[in-house]
């Protein structure tokens, strides 16, 4: 950018243009250079150390795979938070807020521009990651903060998924003005479970019942598979159990999986496993026998091909979009896909290896 941006009228053109010579290997000397150094070296044994760490289950190798990335890349967020939860909760907590201060400090001198700029990347996410560690201990007010300062301030395209902490938030608090706010600012939350379910939560334990049917209705439409959570059938069960396990092999949005995720986070907090909540939703399913589901998946056709070795959170944001075959992927251009959480160079590369032709 320091070099080149002269060159053309706005940041982003600039950035399409080194990510189309990127594709086409038609890189000037300037990144050749960068990119034919030991620098990609480092890059590749940072990211096979963070996989070591993922999946080793010994404190001290896991220390001493930290100290192995810091020495390469001080400034690594998951190292230093792997550090930091070998400590008592109490001093944990500590150290994630005084690493989102310095993160914030580095952010301040960015664009402030959102998700797509990568710098900006390490502040978003310990301010996630925080928000989470609030959530699990039950500082719900301080968790609110962060995801609505997320949300609503920092990266309104949300990459993260913010809106869904926040949707479980105000269920936590009642808040039903809050939560049907959100809910209804976007009109594709109607198609999504996991929008749908907190707000149908919260309107059977605050008595609403005619907003409670037309979010059961909502839920019936977009996810085909509640008939499974209610009955609690066997598929429904061998989904909790995967879960347990992080045995998901691929995930489809408004899905028996999407379920098992928000029965699993709302039976912990907000309702017991026999309690009102699934009574009503059981008593006031059944009187919709005799009406066929419609859900997201059921209006159009799935091209199950594309999203067989994706991420759960790439293949939710592709059908968000509405992305379902290869056909609605000639609609948006690569750039538009790498804005997207989680989308790289590697998922454009397995799109296009699977005969996917993007708009140019």
């Amino acid at each position: 950018m320091k070099k080149n941006a002269h060159l053309y009228t706005t940041e982003d053109e600039a950035i399409q243009s080194f990510l189309n010579q990127i594709e086409k290997e038609d890189i000037n000397p300037y990144f050749s250079e960068a990119f034919e150094s030991d620098e990609m070296d480092t890059i590749d044994e940072i990211y096979d150390l963070l996989e070591q760490l993922e999946f080793e289950p010994n404190r001290s190798k896991k220390r001493k795979i930290c100290d192995k990335i810091l020495a390469l890349d001080p400034d690594n967020i998951d190292a230093q938070i792997m550090l930091l939860s070998q400590e008592n909760i109490i001093d944990f907590l500590q150290g994630l807020k005084k690493l989102e201060e310095s993160e914030k400090q580095k952010w301040l001198k960015t664009n402030q521009a959102g998700w797509i700029y990568f710098e900006e990347r390490p502040y978003l996410r310990m301010k996630y990651i925080l928000g989470q560690e609030y959530l699990k201990q039950f500082m719900v007010k301080k968790a609110k903060e962060c995801f609505e300062e997320l949300y609503f301030q920092l990266d309104k395209n949300d990459h993260q998924g913010a809106r869904y902490e926040l949707m479980y938030i105000y269920c936590l608090l009642s808040d039903w003005e809050k939560a049907s706010n959100l809910f209804y600012s976007q009109s594709y939350f109607k198609n999504d479970d996991m929008m749908i379910f907190p707000l149908l939560v919260m309107a059977i334990l605050e008595d609403r019942q005619s907003e409670a049917q037309e979010l059961l209705t909502l839920l019936s439409k977009a996810n085909r598979d509640v008939k499974h959570m209610v009955t609690f059938s066997d598929d429904f069960s061998e989904a909790l159990a995967d879960l347990e396990l992080f045995n998901f092999d691929t995930y489809i949005p408004n899905s028996i999986q999407s379920l098992a995720i928000l029965y699993d986070k709302y039976a912990m907090r907000v309702f017991s496993i026999d309690d009102y909540v699934l009574e009503w939703i059981e008593k006031h399913f059944s009187k919709r026998s005799s009406v066929k589901p419609l859900t997201l998946l059921e209006k159009k056709t799935v091209d199950e091909s594309i999203f067989s070795d994706l991420s759960a959170n790439v293949a939710r944001q592709f059908i968000e979009k509405k992305l379902f075959t290869k056909k609605d992927f000639q609609k948006v251009t690569e750039k538009e896909l790498l804005e997207l959480k989680g989308v790289g160079a590697k998922t454009i590369e397995k799109l296009k290896s699977k005969g996917i032709v993007l708009k140019k």
